[in-house]
């Protein structure tokens, strides 16, 4: 992995873990509750992840992490490796189990898993997962200095 790469995943797992205890909040709550937020949040903090240590990444990075790893093994990005990749993370990782897992993936996966197609299952979402694991295709081409629309296999 280049410089470049390393450093934006590197940009979004201290993101994430930053933003850990504000997930799930509105802007408006988040101000309400810490003002301008300057310090590492303390997990007891949160609305949804007070079972998090300080500092820990969510399932956006274990997924970003594990789509990423996918996509290096099969050589490719597709919607049949998207999905069944994280699939098989939602149950390694008992992200159900847990409320470790966004709403809209939860749904989606689920869908999956009983049999629906993954290209429509996750269109109806209403939380942002889907933009979350945008970084591991992009990362995915750049490690391949291909374009994104090339390293995408339907």
């Amino acid at each position: 992995m280049i410089d470049a790469e390393k450093a934006a995943l590197e940009g979004f797992m201290m993101g994430d873990a930053l933003g850990m205890p504000t997930e799930f909040m509105t802007r408006k709550e988040i101000h309400e509750k810490f003002g301008l937020i300057d310090r590492l949040l303390e997990p007891h903090e949160s609305k949804n992840h007070s079972d998090l240590k300080q500092g820990q990444v969510t399932d956006d990075t274990e997924q970003v992490m594990a789509l990423l790893d996918e996509y290096c093994i099969q050589g490719r990005i597709s919607a049949y490796d998207t999905a069944y990749r994280l699939l098989r993370w939602m149950k390694e990782s008992g992200a159900v189990e847990k409320r470790y897992i966004g709403p809209s993936s939860k749904v989606a996966l689920e869908a999956i898993e009983a049999g629906a197609d993954p290209n429509t299952t996750g269109l109806r979402g209403t939380t942002c997962g889907g933009v979350m694991r945008c970084p591991s295709a992009a990362l995915f081409a750049l490690a391949r200095n291909a374009s994104l629309e090339k390293s995408v296999h339907t």
